[in-house]
């Protein structure tokens, strides 16, 4: 079963969350219910060691962590 590295972004404060699921659709409509927030999937990687990846870049955009797999991305960062 093919895991996915996706990043979420709240269209209301443009934060990011970055996580693991085999359906990053699905997980969007969860995490808008969850946080109460309008998250819309902004990418995908499908990855063959999707743990490793999504700590791999959680570990690069530590210092833009908010809370948990929420980060407050620039623009510039993006890029």
């Amino acid at each position: 079963m093919s895991q996915f590295v996706y990043v979420l972004e709240d269209k209301n404060t443009h934060l990011l969350k970055i996580g693991i699921s085999i359906d990053p659709e699905f997980r969007a409509k969860q995490v808008s219910k969850d946080f109460g927030c309008d998250a819309v999937v902004l990418g995908i990687l499908e990855a063959a060691d999707a743990r490793r990846m999504e700590q791999f870049i959680h570990g690069m955009l530590a210092d833009s962590r908010v809370v948990g797999e929420w980060f407050e991305v620039s623009e510039r960062q993006r890029s």
